[in-house]
């Protein structure tokens, strides 16, 4: 392994929070029409991640993954960002989970998505677990 996949494998997780916790701060405590959770990973090797919603019928989940660089189909180990744009569709909450799976190893990250009755969309992180 090359020095800099070490490096990247130790401040991969760090950027991930990051990339989690900076677009939910603008929405923890306040509402808003759209909530976005980003993970960046690479192809072919890098972590996946899905998501599952315990009520799915409570949000619409649009995803789109964005390459960083445009050439990336002629690249090995392309950085990309997968996006979940979460839209309210009916008041309520539910729970949603977040599955980062990468080499051996299952991360999931719970979170609760709340719609309030103008359809604004809240998400607060409720636990980590192992």
């Amino acid at each position: 392994m090359t020095g800099n996949r070490k490096i990247l494998y130790r401040i991969l997780p760090a950027i991930i929070v990051l990339l989690i916790l900076l677009p939910l701060a603008g929405c923890i405590g306040w509402g808003s029409e759209k909530v976005e959770l980003q993970f960046s990973s690479y192809s072919g090797g890098g972590p996946e991640y899905s998501i599952e919603l315990k009520n799915p019928g409570l949000v619409s989940v649009l995803k789109e993954r964005v390459y960083h660089k445009s050439n990336h189909d002629n690249l090995n180990g392309a950085g990309y960002t997968d996006v979940y744009t979460l839209s309210g569709l009916t008041p309520g909450s539910t729970i949603l989970t977040v599955t980062e799976t990468f080499k051996s190893e299952v991360t999931l990250t719970e979170y609760l998505v709340t719609v309030n009755d103008k359809l604004d969309v809240t998400i607060e992180v409720i636990e980590d677990q192992p």
